[in-house]
């Protein structure tokens, strides 16, 4: 069975652009696909190499940076259970899920002043991360039909976070189908400035990559410099959720002096999107058509999304017909 780490690993030996991190917005750093990989293989022999492997699981605390990526892949690859945490959430929840997870190791960033677990283990992106990694060349673990890839966190709506169980097999027949949904391609270019401890940003770091196309990878959202970074870095795709989209056509002087005729997917889940605020974005937003998805974490998590069929425009607001391979029943 194809482990999920190695879901980028046709592209490593191209000289192509797989991320641009703009964590220095003013110094946006590129990496390539074959550094990419090599820094996910010494992600996983640094796991390794210290005891960690098949089944442990791995907690990713941080804003959005490509070290996150690294971990989320590294730990893949090494047969461990990454568990991003939403960094916004406070110390006692952090704490529950840590050890509902029976968490082995943290990697975490100076954004996180204080800890709320003694003795359990962690690097730190700014810090220690370079004296973790151990560079050389990793074979990914085989892994079974069923293996869990990752354990991710729900909201909690009922109560507290209550963990997801996803597997190798389903991430990668999901992140599969959403390319062909979203007609993704290695030409192109997609921003994602929603947090990458949320299957929206998750989705769209699988699927940009499957194809190797390239992500821009905001470190947290702010509406100026994401219009900036759609301007400066010619992002074919734009990816978040609806509130992101009205603060970011709040800013009506940032957009009158932009350029977006290279964008052509404004993609967009997690919450209703209002018939005005599809209006405006088609306004601003000239050559790119909408696509709205719907799904659940323990979906894997979009399930509609798919097109209409016999090439029929998909109504305004609508989510798109069933993706091939899901099962529905309405009550």
């Amino acid at each position: 069975m194809e482990n999920l780490g190695n879901l980028f690993k046709v592209h490593v030996s191209l000289d192509r652009l797989a991320a641009i991190d703009l964590l220095d917005i003013e110094n946006p750093k590129e990496i390539t696909y074959g550094e990419l990989d090599s820094s996910c293989d010494a992600l996983a022999r640094g796991l390794v190499s210290r005891g960690l492997g098949v089944g442990d699981r791995i907690a990713i605390l941080s804003e959005n940076r490509v070290e996150f990526i690294e971990v989320l892949f590294g730990a893949l690859r090494a047969g461990c259970v990454p568990v991003p945490i939403n960094i916004k959430l406070a110390n006692d929840t952090v704490r529950t899920i840590l050890e509902d997870a029976e968490v082995k190791h943290v990697f975490t960033d100076s954004s996180r002043k204080s800890w709320p677990v003694d003795n359990l283990p962690y690097t730190d992106f700014d810090d220690d991360y370079s004296a973790f990694i151990d560079p050389g060349q990793f074979n990914a673990v085989d892994v079974s039909v069923d293996q869990v890839s990752m354990q991710l966190y729900t909201a909690g709506t009922t109560g507290r976070p209550k963990g997801v169980l996803l597997s190798h097999s389903g991430q990668c027949w999901a992140s599969r189908a959403l390319v062909e949904a979203r007609r993704l391609t290695f030409d192109d270019r997609i921003l994602i400035s929603a947090p990458f401890f949320h299957k929206n940003a998750l989705v769209a770091i699988k699927t940009a990559m499957l194809p190797g196309a390239s992500l821009v990878i905001m470190p947290s959202f702010h509406p100026g410099n994401a219009i900036k970074s759609v301007n400066q870095h010619k992002c074919t795709m734009v990816t978040g959720v609806p509130t992101m989209m009205y603060m970011m056509l709040a800013e009506r002087d940032l957009i009158k002096s932009s350029d977006f005729s290279k964008v052509r997917t404004i993609s967009m889940g997690s919450a209703p999107a209002s018939d005005a605020l599809l209006g405006e974005i088609s306004a601003v937003f000239k050559n790119a058509s909408i696509q709205l998805n719907y799904g659940t974490t323990e979906g894997g998590p979009i399930m509609l999304g798919w097109f209409h069929p016999d090439g029929q425009p998909r109504p305004t607001g609508s989510v798109g017909y069933p993706i091939p391979g899901c099962e529905y029943r309405f009550e």
